[in-house]
């Protein structure tokens, strides 16, 4: 998954939040969270340690069934870390 497409995800999934599609809300979220985990190494330990903390707020929330807090983290902490390490 290219930054771009995962940019495009990330809004996808917001835009899945307000239309009250939650099924596929979790299902995008568990596919982005795979995909960087087998596709992208974080270099730097700090961002190491807030990507743990990304998954864990996203299960959560999910577990929770908030899914617009799971969009704010993916729209803007994950965006921030891959900033950080210069993905995006």
């Amino acid at each position: 998954m290219n930054k771009d497409f995962l940019i495009k995800k990330i809004y996808y999934i917001e835009e899945l939040v307000f239309k009250c599609n939650f099924h596929e809300v979790i299902k995008e979220t568990v596919e982005i969270v795979e995909n960087i985990e087998e596709n992208f190494k974080f270099s730097k330990e700090e961002n190491q340690r807030i990507w743990k903390e990304i998954i864990y707020y996203l299960t959560l929330s999910l577990e929770n069934k908030d899914y617009l807090l799971a969009s704010d983290i993916l729209k803007y902490e994950l965006k921030t870390v891959l900033q950080n390490e210069n993905l995006f």
